[in-house]
């Protein structure tokens, strides 16, 4: 799979990929690992907390039952990941006072976070296939996602999913977005689309 990296608030880059069932992590601190996987991971994701310590996420599909659903692992010696849904595809994480992370099941956008993996909240039905979303996390540590649906970029975030649902902005094709929040508690978002060629 490509590479994905990140930077810690103490300037540490992070990367990890992954080869067939094999998942591996490096740092700029020197600090490298290597884990094996029940089969092989899509959609890998990575994201750190406050103390530098790194996250990885990723999909496996198309397996058994049993080895199916979205992983979470924790970067550290003699570390195994965790299954924190039984379906699901392109996961995203974020780190703060706990752990966030959102995932589509068919054409339903899901959020679940570590204080109860099996508890999770439906955000939206009928999304698309490979629809874009993106989850961020405020300073409160309140998670708020945004996806593309309908023809619309549309937003939520955790103190209720569905009271808070706004649509932003109308676009067409949208393959990409990218969400943040400022340290007020305002979102930020950016996409790109694709023209009627697919270009």
């Amino acid at each position: 799979s490509d590479a994905v990296f990140t930077v810690d608030r103490f300037g540490t880059i992070h990367a990890a990929w992954a080869e067939a069932t094999k998942l591996y992590y490096a740092n700029s601190r020197s600090v490298t690992r290597m884990y094996e996987l029940s089969a092989p991971a899509s959609d890998l994701i990575i994201s750190v907390d406050i103390s530098g310590t790194a996250f990885l996420a990723w999909g496996q599909v198309n397996v058994t039952p049993e080895n199916n659903g979205i992983y979470l692992l924790q970067v550290k010696e003699l570390a195994a990941p965790t299954r924190i849904a039984a379906s699901g595809v392109h996961p995203q994480i974020q780190t703060g006072a706990k752990i966030h992370a959102a995932f589509a099941v068919s054409d339903t956008l899901l959020y679940a976070n570590s204080d109860d993996w099996q508890h999770t909240y439906t955000v939206t039905t009928g999304i698309e296939q490979d629809a874009p979303f993106c989850l961020a996390l405020g300073e409160d540590d309140t998670a708020h996602l945004a996806w593309y649906q309908n023809g619309t970029i549309q937003a939520a975030f955790s103190t209720d999913w569905s009271l808070t649902r706004q649509k932003l902005v109308s676009a067409e094709h949208v393959n990409h977005l990218k969400l943040a929040i400022d340290e007020r508690g305002e979102a930020h978002f950016a996409y790109s689309m694709l023209n009627a060629s697919g270009q």
